[in-house]
């Protein structure tokens, strides 16, 4: 059939796609902003978003650049120093001040771009912070960075600034050895360029990670194993389990003999396969 009309007889749309367009399927973005939202958050990657149009409002209410007509030129764009910059019209409605009175006109001048971002992330086995060109949400650590530049009505050449953030979606946005690694560079790289440094703080503290390798295997020597209130003797590994888990350091254990099951090895310490799972995370507290 026809596609649905709106009340003033124009095609319907919704978020700038016709109705008739079936819904796209949920992806990996759209879970880590769900997961966000869950608690109480922004997904890191959306903080971006809200940095350009909160630059994009400052120009929107700055009347030096503000036009009442609709002849497409800024009223002060000559002025701006921009050099080769581009120039572009915003043709959203726009409020400025104007001799201490608030006026309304249908264009307001903004740079294009107004803002830009550049991811940064550590590599290499010395952790050397440098530009990388990927996808949002491709990170595998709780925290990101990006040297970003604003181009505001005070700065229309542009300031440069580096955006340190936690991502909540990974590992609830703990700090790990990595991610503390991550802010050292991000902070190091700021000061040496004499740059501020702004950080979005959205984590849970220091991570106290789990050897999962090691929770999906071990078992349980209870005191009584009809009330386990009472307590257990130890935890262990079958003989087949420890080979696996010895394979890659994940335990420490010593072999004892278990009344049903003969020969098995008692845990002793739990170290886990990758690292930053005890307190060398706390090595960025304080």
């Amino acid at each position: 059939g026809a596609a649905p009309k709106a009340l003033g007889g124009v095609d319907q749309d919704y978020d700038g796609m016709r109705v008739t367009v079936p819904h796209r399927l949920a992806g990996v973005l759209d879970a880590r902003r769900q997961k966000a939202a869950e608690l109480s958050s922004i997904y890191v990657y959306d903080f971006l978003d809200l940095f350009e149009e909160a630059v994009k409002k400052q120009w929107r209410n700055c009347p030096a650049y503000f036009t009442s007509g609709a002849t497409g030129t800024p009223g002060s764009a000559a002025g701006t120093g921009r050099g080769s910059h581009d120039q572009s019209m915003d043709k959203s409605p726009s409020m400025a001040v104007m001799s201490g009175e608030m006026v309304e006109g249908p264009l307001s001048f903004l740079p294009d771009p107004c803002f830009e971002a550049q991811e940064m992330a550590l590599t290499g086995p010395n952790g050397t912070l440098e530009d990388v060109h990927r996808d949002r949400g491709m990170n595998d650590i709780g925290m990101v960075c990006w040297r970003v530049k604003m181009y505001t009505p005070e700065f229309p050449k542009g300031r440069r600034i580096m955006l340190i953030a936690n991502d909540v979606t990974t590992q609830m946005g703990t700090f790990g050895v990595t991610e503390d690694l991550l802010f050292q560079r991000a902070s190091e790289y700021a000061r040496e360029h004499g740059i501020p440094r702004v950080y979005i703080a959205v984590n849970s503290g220091a991570r106290m990670g789990l050897a999962a390798e090691v929770m999906r295997a071990f078992k349980i020597e209870w005191v009584d194993p009809e009330n386990p209130a009472r307590g257990f003797r130890y935890l262990y590994l079958t003989e087949d389990d420890y080979r696996d888990l010895k394979a890659t350091d994940s335990v420490v254990a010593e072999a004892v003999t278990h009344p049903s099951e003969g020969r098995v090895y008692k845990i002793t310490d739990i170290v886990g396969k990758h690292v930053g799972l005890g307190v060398e995370n706390l090595c960025g507290s304080g």
